[in-house]
């Protein structure tokens, strides 16, 4: 009869037993999937941030490129050089026609001086009247002589700044023409490289898209429209580095948790703790 007593304890305690391992299991079960969701969350934020990082450096790339192209066969300021070249060129060829005919003139001056003073001294005009008359235009022409030396002078003087300025300008046409060939061969050279570095971040940026969830991927293309580019801000010493606001308390937390997206209540932006 012993027997008999024992056996409904003994059964209570083996549905006991079988309940509490049931009810352990189903509560690690729970723990385990809190647990992966929230390494999950948290790796996707990770990727997300991840993912800015390398949209950053892909726009840093286009804009490169971008920068490269509106220099690669730009020859504005080389071009700008050479019209300043040829219109010295022009104005010395001018000033050459001009100190050539002052030239003229005084050999001209010179040459009825030399008339004049031949008849007036040569002992062939006898009469005073017309010696005196010899005597005035030797003086004109001796005053104009003076003045059109002067003159030849002058032009003489611009001349030779002119022909400076004019082999200054080739000199600094010659050596920006070679500065504008290599400066051309870095550029095409930079630009290689751009496109090189791009080509790699967008098959990193294609494979790394492909583990992050679509929702939050939406998210993300649309803040980084709207933030001009930057999606995703790190939280640190309690700021959000994206507009340098202090966070409260329950919002870091949260986004510590990793079991949500969490946006910065001042900016909108994902707020990411690495």
């Amino acid at each position: 009869h012993v027997c008999d007593l024992i056996a409904p304890v003994y059964a209570s305690l083996t549905i006991y037993r079988r309940l509490s391992t049931i009810l352990d299991k189903k509560a690690l079960h729970q723990s385990v999937f809190l647990t992966l969701g929230t390494v999950t969350a948290m790796t996707t934020m990770r990727q997300l941030y991840e993912l800015q990082e390398l949209d950053l450096r892909i726009t840093e790339c286009n804009g490169i490129i971008s920068s490269v192209d509106g220099q690669i066969g730009n020859r504005e300021e080389l071009d700008a050089i050479h019209r300043e070249l040829d219109t010295q060129s022009d104005f010395l060829s001018q000033l050459r026609v001009k100190q050539r005919s002052h030239e003229m003139d005084v050999e001209s001056a010179r040459e009825k001086l030399g008339e004049v003073e031949g008849k007036l001294y040569g002992g062939t005009v006898t009469n005073l009247r017309e010696l005196g008359g010899f005597e005035k235009e030797a003086a004109f022409l001796r005053s104009r002589l003076e003045e059109l030396d002067n003159n030849l002078l002058d032009a003489m003087e611009r001349l030779e700044q002119a022909q400076m300025r004019v082999a200054s300008l080739e000199d600094e046409t010659n050596r920006s023409e070679e500065q504008w060939q290599i400066n051309q061969k870095d550029l095409a050279e930079r630009r290689r490289q751009a496109e090189e570095t791009l080509a790699g971040l967008e098959t990193t940026r294609q494979g790394l898209v492909a583990q992050v969830g679509p929702q939050e991927l939406r998210l993300y293309e649309s803040l980084r429209v709207s933030k001009g580019g930057v999606a995703i801000a790190k939280v640190e010493r309690g700021l959000c580095r994206g507009c340098r606001m202090a966070l409260p308390t329950n919002q870091i937390q949260r986004a510590r948790g990793g079991r949500e997206t969490v946006l910065c209540n001042s900016c909108g932006r994902i707020l990411y703790i690495s």
